[in-house]
């Protein structure tokens, strides 16, 4: 067994051995749906039992999370009759987003590994560190979209970092039934594959023009707009729902308008600047 092998195991078990008693502590202490699950849930549940007539108007995000979960309920249902009725609990409903955080660990040990290779322990550890991740690893302990819209937007970038864009796309296209402002992350995987096709000497060069005259002759040949061409398809039909919708949102339109808010926009920048004090740090140097 490799020092890899061992890193990432022992990583794995810290992390879903903690994960579980979260998610055991949270059964225990809060039963019911809890704040937005109270949407969400009882969706869930219609598409349990088979009604996929109703839908509530206060769900703004598409029913990705609700059609997962409503798999082994229905290949339970139909091997023994009327057995899959507990599997539609609030305590099941929630497992099934726990499930998706244990997926979303491997996906980041991928992009740690590729992306910064060091020592096995020390990528098992960031990757840890990553997956415990306080916003992202509360969610998961809820019946929330976050997490699966998580999974498939990083595994949408991990599949492109292989070179398999076409389907790096679909990942970013199930990302959207989860949520669909990922349609921005779709973008930004696809236009950051195209910018790695750029030859090292123009990147150095930091030329605009430089760029351009490359991006042109690629285009011509096609290979650029070849690679771009599922991610377009993607950004494509996001449009189209936008325009058939008349919004982003599915429900509560009035809540959810869009507009400029700078007070967000100064929490987001004063959140990134403290959360990257470490990498400030490191990237200055010793004093």
């Amino acid at each position: 067994m490799t020092s890899a092998t061992l890193s990432f195991g022992a990583a794995f078990a810290v992390y879903a051995a903690s994960s579980y008693a979260v998610l055991q502590r949270v059964n225990d202490v809060v039963a019911q749906p809890y704040m937005d699950e109270i949407f969400h849930i009882p969706q869930a549940q219609r598409y349990c039992d088979g009604d996929f007539g109703v839908w509530d108007p206060k769900l703004t995000t598409p029913p990705g999370l609700y059609l997962l979960s409503m798999l082994p309920v229905h290949v339970q249902r139909r091997v023994v009759s009327g057995a899959a009725t507990s599997l539609c609990s609030v305590e099941y409903l929630r497992t099934t987003n726990w499930i998706l955080g244990m997926a979303l660990f491997w996906v980041l040990a991928d992009l740690v590994s590729r992306l910064h290779p060091k020592r096995p322990v020390v990528s098992a550890a960031t990757t840890l560190s990553l997956a415990l991740f306080p916003v992202s690893f509360f969610l998961q302990h809820l019946y929330y979209t976050d997490t699966g819209s998580l999974l498939f937007v990083l595994g949408s970038y991990a599949l492109s970092l292989r070179g398999r864009h076409f389907s790096a796309a679909f990942m970013g296209f199930v990302s959207l039934w989860f949520r669909q402002t990922n349609a921005v992350w779709v973008a930004f995987v696809g236009f950051a594959a195209a910018l790695r096709m750029v030859p090292e000497e123009v990147q150095l060069s930091g030329s605009v023009l430089g760029l351009g005259r490359w991006a042109v002759r690629r285009s011509v040949r096609g290979t650029v707009a070849w690679l771009l061409m599922p991610y377009l398809v993607v950004s494509g039909l996001f449009v189209a729902f936008v325009v058939v919708n008349r919004g982003i949102v599915l429900g509560d339109k009035s809540h959810h308008e869009a507009g400029l808010h700078v007070p967000q926009m100064l929490y987001f920048f004063a959140y990134v600047v403290g959360s990257s004090m470490p990498l400030f740090a490191q990237m200055a140097g010793p004093l």
